[in-house]
């Protein structure tokens, strides 16, 4: 299948066919979408990417990161460690942001696989299910719901779990949860445990903030503050949520880990920095990466039919953020 078979396909001309698969302006909208299931539905992108990956051989791959932002110190962070394995595997790396878009996303992929612009992708997030990416695919630090794709996934319920049994083994039994409405998965996780191991529950230890990051962190604590009671210990959704609330009961005069012990999850790069080092859950330990893209890459270049699935153990690492419990303090 070429785009002068296309061309007879759609009844345009292989010019206007050319510009609808590089996304030129002057085909409208419309035209082109229909030009681009054509092109899809025919194993256009099927043949162009084994015809590319025949000559592959001598070449640098690239490979396509597609990230839901760049403004999380994490998802930086990762798109940093798989750009330097990428690169250190002799492979060029691009990046692209979606905005937690799956439509976005979508079209992205889309896009690129009509092009060639890329051999292969990595998402950082999930595919939805039935959705073909044409190219081959690793999620990454997702649930991977698409047979098609590989996946690079992490235990969350055993990261929760971990962060809750570290704080009970401490002699905690009054534990709060800060997060933020991008988390209310972990959220849910969080309630769900408490309460299958029979352990004190109270909802308004639950805070969730309408801002982000740091930002959030010090918009639960002052929820807490407000509170006649407060926890004895605190696991907050991501570090930054964990960092501006130790920050905000600091400056409260609430000493950390002395009256309230905080655990995060992800393990930032400064989170074994801070003022207070914090505890958390490292969710993707640093040997994950580089076998991620080894397998990547031996799906591109030695024709694996399927790429292999990983699934990441959580770690917990201790630091000086959380202390045997006190008694629990009133505000």
């Amino acid at each position: 299948m070429n785009q002068k078979q296309i061309a007879q396909l759609a009844h345009v001309s292989p010019s206007t066919v050319s510009k609808a698969l590089r996304n030129n302006r002057e085909v409208a909208p419309e035209l082109a979408e229909r030009i681009r299931q054509i092109a899809m539905e025919n194993g256009y992108i099927q043949e162009k990417s084994e015809r590319k990956l025949s000559n592959l051989r001598s070449k640098r791959a690239v490979i396509a990161v597609f990230c839901p932002e760049l403004i999380s110190i994490w998802y930086t962070a990762m798109v940093s460690r798989l750009k330097r394995e990428i690169e250190a595997q002799d492979g060029d790396a691009i990046v692209c942001v979606y905005d937690f878009s799956q439509d976005k996303l979508e079209q992205q992929i889309q896009s690129f696989a009509l092009r060639g612009v890329c051999d292969a992708i990595i998402v950082i997030g999930s595919i939805r299910p039935g959705e073909d990416t044409y190219l081959p695919t690793i999620c990454f630090a997702g649930s991977n719901r698409n047979d098609a794709t590989g996946s690079v996934c992490s235990e969350l319920e055993t990261a929760m779990e971990l962060a809750i049994a570290h704080l009970v083994s401490l002699g905690h039994t009054s534990i709060g949860y800060m997060g933020e409405k991008l988390t209310y998965t972990k959220e849910e996780m969080f309630c769900r445990l408490m309460q299958k191991h029979h352990l004190f529950f109270n909802s308004r230890y639950v805070f969730v903030s309408d801002q982000r990051f740091d930002a959030a962190g010090y918009d639960c604590a002052n929820l807490m503050l407000k509170q006649p009671t407060r926890p004895t210990a605190i696991i907050a959704a991501y570090d930054e949520i964990a960092l501006g609330a130790i920050h905000t009961a600091t400056a409260h005069g609430i000493r950390v880990p002395q009256e309230l012990s905080v655990v995060g999850i992800n393990n930032i790069p400064f989170s074994a920095y801070a003022g207070v080092g914090l505890t958390t859950v490292d969710m993707f330990p640093s040997e994950i990466e580089p076998q991620a893209v080894k397998n990547l890459f031996s799906k591109i270049f030695d024709g694996k039919k399927t790429i292999e699935n990983i699934v990441s153990a959580p770690r917990l690492i201790v630091r000086q953020s959380t202390a045997p419990c006190m008694p629990p303090q009133t505000n």
